[in-house]
């Protein structure tokens, strides 16, 4: 059976710093340096600690060893709740095979993509859903979704480009959002001159309830190509736009903090047919840049 495994790179991030550090003699040769053993748990198939963790060297950032051990105890926490979901949305997209029950079912396996399941056939039901529901998906849909490894997932509903996307998800995106309009304003605001802006509604959820904020370094859409488009990071004083978000009463984000468990509206600087990815590159607990592809499926 071929090997099938999701990533959590929190956790190979953590078996780096356990490789790297001192064993117990060079530690106690070391003034300053001490160390921590801890013993792992197994809960429904899902490693939550290293079997050796070390309190950080000088070569390793406090704040950066901290959280990572912080992520990995609140992944435990949850994982075997997004497995359940995830099964009963798929099981509920295979009674109703209805758009928005796939794009659910879609959006909950994305979940996975920053988390590593040990339990090898976990792992294989998750990734062979994830492919199956990428299969059943069409060229039309405008909604994009990824997880980073600390736990952020990105919920992202494009302008529609295409006659039939309009016709075809218009129903699942207003439910989706929880605005029936919502195909309305995106569309309005891309036909609106001078401009010809490209809108995003993005949703940020902090599964883990551990950021307090979520900060953007960069964001930009990719298209065939290679080329890179990115936000903008002004705000744009057009009436005709004003009048378009007076009217849906919304509001576009132009700064760098995305609003945390609710929907960012986004423009982009050039009329796009249909993005590959959104690449979201977020300010990570452990001061590092975390990047984030937003795709339509996991495949």
């Amino acid at each position: 059976m071929k090997k099938a495994s999701v990533i959590f790179s929190c956790i190979m991030m953590l078996v780096v710093l356990n490789a790297c550090a001192p064993t117990d003699k060079e530690a106690s040769s070391k003034q300053g340096i001490v160390t921590e053993q801890e013993t792992s748990s197994t809960k429904s198939g899902v490693n939550s600690a290293s079997e050796s963790v070390y309190k950080p060297v000088d070569s390793v950032p406090k704040i950066s060893y901290e959280a990572l051990e912080r992520i990995n105890k609140k992944f435990t926490q949850v994982i075997s709740s997004k497995i359940e979901e995830f099964k009963k949305s798929v099981e509920k997209y295979e009674n109703h095979k209805s758009n928005f029950n796939l794009i659910e079912a879609i959006i909950s396996g994305s979940v996975f993509n920053g988390y590593q399941i040990i339990d090898e056939e976990t792992a294989f039901w998750i990734t062979k859903q994830q492919k199956y529901l990428a299969e059943q998906l069409d060229s039309f849909s405008l909604v994009y979704s990824d997880t980073s490894s600390e736990g952020i997932q990105f919920v992202a509903i494009v302008q529609p480009s295409m006659s039939n996307s309009f016709k075809n998800y218009r129903e699942a995106i207003g439910q989706l959002r929880g605005d029936e309009k919502e195909m309305g304003v995106l569309s309005e605001i891309g036909f609106e001159k001078p401009d010809h802006y490209f809108a995003v509604d993005i949703l940020a959820k902090d599964l883990l309830d551990i950021h307090e904020q979520i900060e953007i370094m960069d964001m930009y859409l990719t298209v065939e190509g290679g080329k890179k488009v990115p936000y903008v990071k002004e705000k744009n004083e057009s009436k005709g736009l004003e009048k378009i978000l007076s009217t849906y009463n919304r509001e576009v984000n132009a700064s760098s903090l995305m609003k945390k468990n609710d929907w960012n509206l986004y423009l982009f600087k050039d009329p796009i047919f249909v993005p590959e990815m959104i690449v979201i590159e977020v300010k990570g607990m452990s001061e590092k840049t975390k990047k984030i592809n937003l795709k339509r499926t996991a495949f």
